[in-house]
């Protein structure tokens, strides 16, 4: 299956912002410096310049120190943080740490680019306190080192990321772009081309509640288990997504659920991948006698290779498998090859696989919970003469 992955041919595009409410700091330089008072309401890093310097980093003092939320406005721009010296948390050097309700909006995900390769760390550290709205921005190059997670982003607090694109991000822990231990919903978000050295090459949750809604998880990598995500202990629910040619060298190519997490995947495309074990996904045992519950409905696995499945998925109907090692049973298609594109810009914010016009997934789901809309947010409908069902297998509906 080919796949293409120019992050220029299939990033996301530049939307709408959204009004601002009255704390809110305007960005207007591309440079990485601190304020030079980080408490007095002002965004301002040299104060003998005539007018106000605001940069990235010195916005966020601001927001941080204000009871209230408040909004950054991010132009298009590239802002390379430089400021290297980890192991701070206010946000002076190293990665911009948030400790308040704060949004942040860029221009869109193709023009407001955070490239974080000079500081040599990572881009957000969303701290317990911290609630963040993080809209239309692309995070690039972060890293962590030994002992670390979370390459782009680490969040032990509340996120909410749209919009946005998260690449070549590094981790020598878990989470190659996003580690999450708190709670984050995902939306419209392309994580491709990021790393783990450990477990979740795109996205890890240790004990977080993480809703993913729309996503595509391409060419990311792992070092142990879950080449995009890696759940232990978690509460996942994955709608309208796509994973393809990502890979472990252990187990779950695409996806691994364990430590008695709960996970739902609901009309999700997992194809492609690779890993020693369940190339699609693997379901592993937790502490006691109960296998990990992962429960699927209206998803496709094919042509991972080294099995679709690994462990005991739950299938609520309308799934297929390409070959036989999910065992959905009734009501699903095993040794069916669902007909899939190349990954590339099918429409909607992020890349998807399309259907075949001949794809036996066209109208054979079941319309029992089915989204209203596709991963592209096209209505899913009927085709007249096929199938059963208005809703088709997998993140792509078929419109003729």
């Amino acid at each position: 299956m080919r796949t293409q992955l120019s992050i220029l041919a299939i990033a996301v595009g530049v939307l709408a912002a959204h009004p601002a409410p009255a704390d809110t700091f305007t960005v207007n330089t591309t440079v990485d410096r601190s304020d030079a008072d980080a408490a007095d309401g002002v965004c301002d890093v040299d104060p003998t310049t005539p007018g106000a310097q605001c940069t990235l980093r010195a916005a966020i003092q601001q927001a941080n120190a204000i009871a209230g939320p408040s909004t950054i406005e991010l132009p298009a721009g590239i802002y390379k943080l430089t400021m290297r010296g980890a192991n701070e948390d206010g946000a002076t050097t190293g990665d911009l740490d948030i400790n308040g309700r704060l949004t942040i909006e860029g221009a869109g995900a193709k023009t407001t680019i955070i490239d974080a390769k000079r500081a040599k760390d990572r881009i957000f550290d969303i701290l317990p306190a911290g609630n963040v709205t993080l809209t239309d921005v692309t995070l690039l190059r972060g890293r962590v080192g030994r002992g670390k997670a979370g390459g782009c982003v680490r969040n032990t607090g509340h996120l909410t990321l749209r919009r946005a694109v998260l690449t070549r991000c590094k981790s020598a822990g878990d989470g190659g772009a996003l580690d999450s231990a708190g709670t984050a919903t995902v939306t419209d978000v392309l994580f491709i081309q990021n790393k783990s050295r450990h477990d979740g090459g795109a996205l890890t949750t240790i004990a977080g509640n993480v809703t993913v809604r729309r996503c595509t998880f391409a060419a990311n990598r792992a070092g142990g288990e879950g080449g995009a995500l890696d759940s232990s202990a978690g509460t996942v629910d994955v709608t309208n997504s796509t994973f393809t040619a990502n890979r472990a060298r252990l187990e779950g190519g695409a996806i691994v659920n364990e430590d008695n997490g709960v996970m739902t995947l609901t009309n999700c495309t997992i194809a492609g991948n690779e890993a020693k074990a369940g190339g699609g996904i693997s379901a592993q045992p937790g502490a006691g006698p109960s296998v990990s519950p992962t429960r699927l409905r209206n998803c496709i696995l094919a042509d991972n290779k080294k099995a679709n499945c690994e462990g005991a998925v739950i299938s609520d109907g309308g799934n297929l498998d390409s070959g036989t090692s999910c065992a959905f049973g009734a009501g699903s298609l095993s040794g069916t090859d669902p007909k899939l594109g190349p990954l590339q810009d099918n429409g909607g914010l992020t890349p998807t696989l399309a259907l075949a016009a001949d794809s036996p997934a066209i109208d054979a789901g079941t319309d029992a919970e089915c989204p209203a809309t596709d991963q592209r947010e096209l209505p899913r409908r009927d085709i007249p003469g096929r199938g059963t069902a208005t809703c088709d297998i997998g993140a792509y509906e078929f419109q003729p």
